[in-house]
């Protein structure tokens, strides 16, 4: 990753103006609209942080928001890599996005990790691993649980001091990610290793896999939605599919359930489920939403945080 640099003169007198005792950030990234989020989420992250007044927090969220109390601050963007660089920033309450978390351990900053979807559930559980920060539950966020992961971060000095450490051994590798990929790079092309060919054989492997991936998902609403028996042929030739899939995958096996019929191998279809608004829809130990709806049908809302 890029290195953070300073602050400019703005942020610089935010923070000097801030608590002696810290900061923390809060920031759900920039898919998830906040201005989404139901208020009843937002009273509760809001009215939590009131209960820390020896704490400044920089807060980036849109729309109706309940009373603040003077240790909040409101912002509509930051410089999010640059500011957790800084020395006064205690923890970072996060969607858990790659990005961000990557940005997080590498300034050493602990975290309060409240996944939506994707991969953030995969990322919180390593976050929980490693000791260097907690998660909320986003379908069951009270003041109280907020409370509770903010207390264990600011007051359990083992979150921040693990959180150094993995900073360490990243800033420390003894060789950084670009030196490892031109050193590569130069052994491939002074030995004349064959790696197009193997590139252009993965292209393949690849873009077989994604296009019947493709055809398996949107076949399992063709064949619903035409005749008798132009299902029945669709179901067949899909089988073909299926099969030829098999033998060239072995690895991908036919799931157990074969009635479900938009999922096949390591491939799933959408079935029934509806994707939607990333603040809505439960989240189940395998990372689906299960119940979630979208206003713009592609599966979460974009938009940008509003001036304040």
């Amino acid at each position: 990753m890029q290195q953070p640099e300073p602050l400019d003169d703005q942020w610089q007198k935010v923070m000097n103006e801030s608590s002696e005792n810290g900061v923390v950030i809060f920031s759900m990234g920039s898919v998830a609209s906040t201005k989404d989020m139901p208020i009843e989420m937002k009273n509760a992250i809001i009215n939590a942080f009131s209960h820390f007044p020896q704490y400044t927090f920089l807060v980036r969220m849109e729309g109706e928001l309940p009373k603040l109390s003077d240790n909040i601050q409101i912002v509509d963007w930051i410089p999010q890599k640059d500011l957790l660089a800084h020395p006064k920033i205690r923890a970072f309450f996060t969607h858990g996005g790659y990005n961000s978390l990557t940005e997080a351990t590498y300034t050493g900053v602990p975290l309060i990790v409240m996944p939506l979807f994707g991969d953030q559930i995969a990322n919180v559980k390593r976050i929980e691993r490693s000791g260097v920060g907690v998660a909320v539950d986003k379908e069951e966020l009270t003041e109280q649980s907020v409370v509770d992961a903010l207390t264990k971060v600011l007051e359990d000095e083992s979150y921040n001091a693990k959180a150094k450490r993995l900073s360490k051994m990243m800033k420390e590798k003894p060789t950084s990610s670009a030196d490892l990929a031109i050193g590569w790079r130069s052994t491939i092309l002074n030995l004349s290793l064959p790696l197009r060919n193997l590139i252009k054989m993965l292209q393949r492997k690849l873009l077989t896999v994604v296009l019947i991936a493709c055809f398996l998902y949107a076949s399992s609403y063709v064949a619903d939605a035409e005749p008798i028996e132009h299902s029945a042929s669709m179901k067949i030739f899909r089988a073909k599919l299926i099969s030829r899939l098999r033998r060239q995958f072995p690895q991908l096996t036919h799931r157990k359930n074969r009635g479900d019929s938009s999922q096949v191998g390591g491939l799933s279809g959408r079935g029934d489920d509806e994707w939607g608004k990333d603040w809505g829809g439960r989240i189940d130990k395998g990372g689906r939403r299960d119940d979630i709806n979208t206003d713009d049908g592609r599966g979460g809302a974009v938009g940008r945080v509003r001036q304040t």
